[in-house]
C-alpha cells in the first residue's frame, strides 16, 4: 500500500529543503518539525483536496508517497517537484485622508468635512466594505496623569470596490477638544475579508481643529 501526504507553504525555498531532509534523511512528513513549518502536511486518500481559506498570495507544494516500508517518492510534473499556484484576494487600502476645514468661527464643535479615499488594489473585488473611522483622546485615568485612548467616531459600509476601483467617504466632522489629533481609517477593521494583506489596512493622519471663539 502507498500512502500520500500533500505538503504546502509559502516559502518554495524552504520546501526544497523539507523535501531533501525527507530524501536524505529519512524524515517522516508526519514529524513535529516539518508540522511546524508547513502550512499544510495532509495524509490525502483522494486526487483531490480542498484547501483551507488562505490569504492572498503565492503558494508552492509537493506530493510525497510513501509505501508501507516507508520508502518515499517524490511526485514530479514537467520534471518539477514542486508546484505553485496563486490565489487573488482584494487588497483595500486608504488611499488618502483630507481635510477640508470649515471657514467660519463659531461656538459649535464642528471642524469641517473628512473625506477619505478607499482602493482596492487587488485581483478581486470586495463586497460589504466596512470602513472604522478612528480619534486618539486625552482622558484622565487616575492621579498618575492624562493618557491617550482612541475612540471609533464614525463608521461606514460600501457595498463593492472591483478591482483597482477607489470611493470616496464624506464626513462631516465634529469635535469637542481643540487642538491636534491623530484620525485613524481602517477598512474591514475585524477581518471579515480574506485580503492579500491585512497589514496595510490602517492609515493614520495628524490633523487640526478649527479655532473657536
Amino acid at each position: 500500500d502507498v500512502a500520500y501526504h500533500l505538503l504546502a507553504g509559502r516559502d518554495s525555498t524552504k520546501l526544497a529543503g523539507l523535501l531533501d531532509d525527507m530524501r536524505y534523511q529519512n524524515i517522516s512528513p508526519s514529524s513535529a518539525d516539518l508540522q511546524e513549518k508547513l502550512l499544510v502536511n495532509q495524509l490525502v486518500l483522494e486526487n483531490s483536496y480542498e484547501l483551507p481559506n488562505f490569504p492572498g498570495g503565492h503558494y508552492y507544494w509537493a506530493v510525497v508517497a510513501y509505501d508501507t516500508d516507508d520508502h518515499s517518492r517524490m511526485a514530479t510534473r514537467q520534471g518539477s517537484e514542486i508546484g505553485h499556484f496563486y490565489i487573488p484576494r482584494p487588497d483595500l487600502i486608504v488611499e488618502s485622508i483630507e481635510h477640508e476645514y470649515y471657514d467660519l468661527i463659531d461656538t459649535t464643535d464642528y471642524h469641517g468635512q473628512l473625506v477619505i479615499v478607499i482602493k482596492n488594489q487587488g485581483e478581486m473585488a470586495a463586497k460589504n466594505i466596512q470602513i472604522a473611522l478612528h480619534d486618539s483622546v486625552v482622558a484622565h485615568v487616575n492621579d498618575l496623569g492624562d493618557t491617550t485612548i482612541t475612540e471609533q467616531f464614525a463608521e461606514f459600509t460600501l457595498a463593492e470596490l472591483d478591482t483597482g476601483e477607489t470611493d470616496t467617504i464624506i464626513h462631516d466632522w465634529h469635535r469637542e477638544s481643540l487642538g491636534s489629533c491623530q484620525i485613524a481609517v481602517t477598512p474591514d477593521p475585524e477581518n471579515l475579508i480574506s485580503e492579500l494583506s491585512d497589514e496595510n489596512n490602517r492609515k493614520e493622519q495628524l490633523i487640526y481643529t478649527v479655532p473657536k471663539g
